[in-house]
């Protein structure tokens, strides 16, 4: 682990690089194969979109993202009351049990106060997060110029692997390893830009949903669903659980047709939309992206969901 820290933003870089890798490509071929300088200027022209299209998301969600928040952490007693009607509607109506829906209602109102409570907790961390916020963008900073270099001399980078193999192994074996290597880096490109593509369209089609359901909390609720939806199967459901939580504050009938819309969205992305863009990208069976998926988890938390499948 120690290592690791030390390393981690080679990694990051090598992870920018790798997701940049494609873009790049494609526009060095497409519009500079015949400048002197096609590989600089196509990298410099890479990063500037990127960096417009994640400026352009920042400036267009955060404002909204950091007041839904700042909503839901401040009309939690206001959430509580309308639960407890609305419980206290389901007894009258459906002759529930009073003692049971009492200790439903307790165990509601308790967990929703621990949360404010949380809410509040974090106020006094906010100093050592500001600090950590200033190691990462450091790390950030030092992952970006690296990753600028492994695009750059990509080929160079390549052979001198390549080197190293054979230097240290058989020729027999270092075949196999080249060979694995470019099934994985194969394996690796088609599943996550695929899987990217198909959770920003996700993303996209559950702000349009949720702007007929309950519109405050659109994009909060749209970057949720499309950020999980990187999670090969269980992502959706992963998602849908803190929004329903949101919902369920607010109304417990939008949070009901919300679970309707993301079983349908779901099923969209399952059916239709996934195979489409995906196809078989990895061969697994059924069974294997559950495997992958639980041990990817436990092991490396959300980074090791999505790249268990293609590992």
């Amino acid at each position: 682990s120690r290592v690791y820290g030390i390393l981690s933003p080679f990694v990051v870089a090598f992870v920018i690089a790798f997701l940049l890798h494609t873009p790049m490509d494609w526009i060095e071929k497409t519009f500079f194969e015949k400048f002197k300088a096609k590989r600089a200027i196509s990298i410099f022209v890479t990063y500037v979109i990127v960096t417009l299209l994640l400026a352009a998301l920042i400036v267009a969600a955060a404002p909204q993202v950091a007041e839904s928040v700042v909503s839901v952490g401040n009309n939690i007693p206001k959430y509580i009351q309308n639960i407890t009607v609305f419980l206290e509607n389901l007894t009258t109506q459906y002759h529930w049990d009073p003692a049971f829906m009492a200790s439903v209602t307790e165990t509601m109102n308790t967990a929703l106060k621990d949360l404010s409570a949380f809410l509040l907790s974090l106020v006094p961390q906010l100093l050592n997060f500001s600090v950590s916020i200033g190691n990462f963008a450091i790390d950030m900073f030092m992952a970006l110029i690296a990753s600028i270099y492994m695009l750059a001399t990509k080929e160079r980078l390549v052979f001198q692997m390549k080197k190293i193999l054979y230097a240290f192994f058989k020729q027999k074996k270092a075949d196999r390893i080249i060979e694995i290597g470019q099934l994985a880096n194969e394996m690796f490109s088609k599943f996550i830009n695929g899987k990217a593509l198909d959770s920003l369209i996700i993303g996209i089609l559950c702000f349009i949903g949720m702007m007929f359901i309950y519109s405050p909390y659109a994009i909060l609720i749209a970057i949720i669903v499309g950020v999980t939806n990187m999670i090969p199967f269980f992502g959706p459901f992963i998602g849908a659980i803190p929004s329903v939580m949101i919902l369920l504050m607010v109304s417990p009938f939008d949070a009901l047709i919300f679970c309707a819309f993301v079983l349908a969205l779901q099923q969209f992305d399952g059916n239709i939309l996934g195979p489409k863009i995906l196809g078989d990208s990895t061969g697994l069976a059924p069974i294997w992206v559950l495997v992958s998926i639980t041990i990817g988890g436990g092991l490396m938390g959300f980074a090791g969901m999505i790249i268990g499948v293609p590992t």
